[in-house]
C-alpha cells in the first residue's frame, strides 16, 4: 500500500498539534487536580474524562456543543410545539469526574 511511518521530532509540538492539544486539555481540566494513584486508576480517571469530553464538554468548533450529548439533550420538541412552561421545568445537574466537572441541563417536572 506504500504507507510509510513517519516519526515526529522530539519536543516538536508544531508537527502533532491535534495531540498535542488534546494532551495539554487533559492535562489542564484534569491531571492538574486529580493525583493518579495506580495505573488502574489512571485507566478509570481516563475513560470517565473521555465521556465527559465527549458528552458534556463544550467544544468551541461546535458553537458551544458536546460531539455526541447524550440522548435526553438531543430530543428536540417539534417546530409546532409549544414550549413547555418555566414552571414545569427543573435544573438537573451531573458530575463529571467525581465533582470536578459539571454539565447542567432542563427535565421536565415529575
Amino acid at each position: 500500500m506504500g504507507v510509510e511511518v513517519i516519526r515526529t521530532a522530539y519536543r516538536c509540538p508544531w508537527q502533532n498539534p491535534h495531540a498535542e492539544r488534546f494532551i495539554r486539555t487533559l492535562q489542564e481540566e484534569l491531571l492538574d487536580y486529580i493525583v493518579p494513584l495506580s495505573e488502574k486508576h489512571v485507566n478509570r480517571l481516563l475513560f470517565e474524562y473521555r465521556d465527559y469530553y465527549n458528552q458534556a464538554r463544550p467544544h468551541l468548533s461546535l458553537n458551544g456543543r458536546a460531539p455526541n450529548p447524550p440522548r435526553h439533550l438531543t430530543a428536540a420538541p417539534a417546530a409546532n410545539d409549544e414550549p413547555p412552561p418555566i414552571e414545569e421545568l427543573h435544573m438537573r445537574k451531573k458530575a463529571w469526574l467525581g465533582g470536578l466537572h459539571h454539565s447542567y441541563y432542563w427535565v421536565r417536572a415529575a
